[in-house]
């Protein structure tokens, strides 16, 4: 029974990789998961082994590390709260790639001062829209960085 449970189990992670990422979200909900990626660390030096980048807490988005190759790149602000983001417009860029530009505030924190901080900042991302490309990466990817090195106070390493 031991040596059949690897090929019982084998089945479900292909299914759930195939049928893995939850695309049937609003645009709102998707930029907000995106957001969340980026305040994760993802752009981030030395945030590669970290657990808030483990591909479990992302039903909608794949999550591939991507640290900058020219400099250490650190954050420079806190956000304790991902339910308190604030998404103020997301607005359709461009029809043809199925580009779009997130525009949302957060209440951080300076690392270096502790004062609070409101930020208002964007990404812009692009949406998949064939049934290939979503089940290998996904229903959408960024294409810029946010402005303001930020990241989630439980994700911080120090």
């Amino acid at each position: 029974m031991n040596k059949l449970l690897p090929t019982l189990f084998l089945p479900i992670i292909i299914v759930t990789q195939a049928f893995g990422y939850d695309c049937a979200i609003t645009d709102k909900q998707l930029a907000k998961e995106l957001i969340k990626m980026e305040l994760s660390g993802i752009h981030f030096s030395d945030q590669e082994k970290s657990t808030c980048l483990s591909q479990n807490n992302f039903k909608s988005v794949k999550v591939v590390y991507d640290p900058p190759n020219e400099k250490i790149l650190t954050p420079s602000y806190l956000v304790t709260d991902m339910d308190k983001i604030k998404i103020s417009k997301t607005d359709l860029i461009d029809q043809e790639t199925n580009s779009y530009k997130v525009t949302y505030q957060m209440q951080a924190e300076s690392i270096e001062n502790k004062q609070s901080i409101l930020i208002t900042d964007s990404i812009t991302y692009f949406k998949y829209l064939d049934k290939e490309n979503r089940r290998l990466y996904g229903c959408a990817a960024p294409l810029s960085l946010p402005k303001e090195k930020a990241i989630l106070k439980n994700c911080y390493q120090k």
